[in-house]
């Protein structure tokens, strides 16, 4: 390693570093390819999810009510998950699989 603590050409790498340059030698290009596609996605998914700032009082009443209707079809969703899984036991307990029967 260089006093700078930058690796040469010509020096050998050691390590990760040699680990990393050995398996990349033993992928196809595709393969090399959809790695570093995926790499890629990887950094720049922090600016896709990042936050975007609230900009009017108009556009905040929205994203509450927004945020009010969510939760309440995640209260109803629960509450039919509830009705579905009671039913689907009541069905089993006839030794009928309820996914094999056509519905009328």
């Amino acid at each position: 390693m260089a006093e700078s603590g930058v690796v040469s050409k010509n020096e050998p790498k050691s390590g990760r570093a040699a680990g990393g340059e050995a398996r990349m030698a033993s992928l196809s290009p595709e393969q090399r390819r959809q790695l570093a596609s995926a790499a890629a996605a990887a950094r720049w998914q922090h600016f896709n999810n990042a936050a975007k700032p609230i900009q009017n009082r108009r556009q905040q009443n929205l994203i509450a009510k927004m945020c009010k209707e969510l939760s309440e079809l995640k209260e109803q969703r629960a509450t039919l998950d509830s009705q579905i899984l009671g039913l689907t036991e009541a069905v089993k307990s006839f030794g009928v699989n309820p996914d094999m029967v056509e519905a009328e």
